[in-house]
């Protein structure tokens, strides 16, 4: 029982993440899927309001009949219309459905219980097994409008049928709605599927799978990205870190000392800054990150001299049998309330970085970006602070 519970609150908690995450897309999945519902519902009822004279010797079209074309006419233009403005949201898309729902059952229960009371229902029974899984819409509000008019079908084939009839309309609307159950959730369950697969091939397209931090072109996306919704007030600090003599310890020690190493500053850069910071590896050996609201240098300068011990400290504790000591070098550019320009103040990290290493490397170059002449600093403008 514990184990079902559990299960059942995973799968509520996945499909709230699944239209969270993908509320617009599922808007403009539901309006193509309402787009084309509405024009093969017209087909059909055109179709069969030609064809079921021929079939049905004495059949005449009754109002709720012809009535029911223009309005699903309208809904099929809205869609359309829609569609080509793009200006579709995730609650107009979920209303539209909604209605849809409502218009459809309507026509289909004056149909079903007036078209003929002396005739067993047609549609009923099939519109509750294919309306929950036509759209993508909480299983929870398809299914209770379904399950409410169908209350309201039992009802009113009860009160104006014949007995006989009635009792085998709701029997057949009965397993229906089973089926609907049945069927919805398999849908949703398809589509969870989907998205999840998909979800995880995006998670792998953005991250760098060694060091399980950004890789080079999400980090530098985020980024400006930050940048541009800071606008002229951006605060933070931009980092460049580069692990000394890299090349000579894959020489010395094998790939698989390097991929250790490199493997243990991303678990370092995860450890020392936030969740919300941007951290990616750059290339190779190179790591940028971005960490808004440290602007401060004393704050940076202890970032960096934190980051560099534990990720001494984990590389230690992952190569116990070799005697290899790693150091890194960084270059960061602190930015206090000012507009910023990614590749300016790239520059000038990978300045500060140059100067970081030139300076005999183990250590942090800190300085102000000047995004107003784009000037690279110089090492006198700089703050050097060594990580042993």
């Amino acid at each position: 029982m514990n184990r079902l519970i559990i299960r059942m609150k995973d799968t509520v908690r996945r499909r709230r993440m699944y239209f969270r995450q993908e509320k617009q897309r599922i808007a403009e999945e539901n309006l193509s899927i309402l787009k084309n519902a509405s024009l093969v519902t017209i087909f059909l009822l055109i179709l069969f309001l030609v064809l079921t004279p021929f079939i049905l010797k004495g059949w005449h079209a009754s109002t709720q009949h012809i009535v029911f074309v223009p309005i699903t006419c309208l809904f099929a233009g809205v869609s359309v219309l829609s569609e080509k403005k793009m200006n579709i949201t995730g609650k107009k898309s979920m209303l539209m459905c909604s209605l849809f729902h409502v218009m459809l059952l309507t026509f289909i229960i004056l149909i079903d219980v007036f078209g003929d009371l002396s005739a067993p229902s047609t549609f009923m029974p099939v519109m509750c097994v294919a309306i929950p899984a036509l759209f993508i819409m909480p299983i929870s509000l398809s299914f209770s409008i379904v399950c409410g008019f169908s209350a309201v079908y039992i009802i009113l084939v009860d009160r104006f049928k014949d007995a006989a009839i009635a009792y085998y309309d709701i029997l057949n609307v009965l397993v229906g709605l089973a089926f609907s159950a049945a069927l919805s959730n398999f849908v949703m369950s398809l589509r969870m599927r989907d998205f999840e697969v998909q979800l995880k091939y995006k998670k792998l397209s953005m991250w760098d799978t060694l060091t399980g931090l950004y890789n080079k072109q999400t980090c530098i996306s985020l980024i400006r990205e930050s940048f541009e919704t800071g606008g002229a007030s951006v605060r933070g600090t931009m980092m460049i870190i580069d692990l000394d003599n890299f090349k000579r310890i894959n020489d010395d020690y094998g790939h698989y000392a390097g991929d250790v190493i490199l493997s243990c500053m991303g678990r370092a850069l995860n450890a020392s800054f936030r969740t919300t910071d941007i951290l990616g590896r750059f290339g190779g050996d190179e790591f940028l990150l971005f960490a808004a609201g440290l602007a401060s240098e004393n704050a940076v300068g202890k970032k960096c001299r934190i980051l560099s011990l534990r990720f001494r400290r984990m590389v230690r504790e992952a190569l116990k049998d070799e005697k290899i000591d790693v150091t890194c070098s960084v270059g960061a550019v602190v930015l206090r309330n000012r507009e910023a320009e990614f590749d300016s103040v790239f520059r000038h990290a990978d300045r500060a970085l140059y100067e970081a290493k030139n300076s005999g490397r183990n250590a942090a170059m800190i300085c102000q970006a000047d995004t107003e002449d784009g000037a690279e600093p110089d090492e006198s403008s700089m703050r050097k602070i060594r990580l042993d």
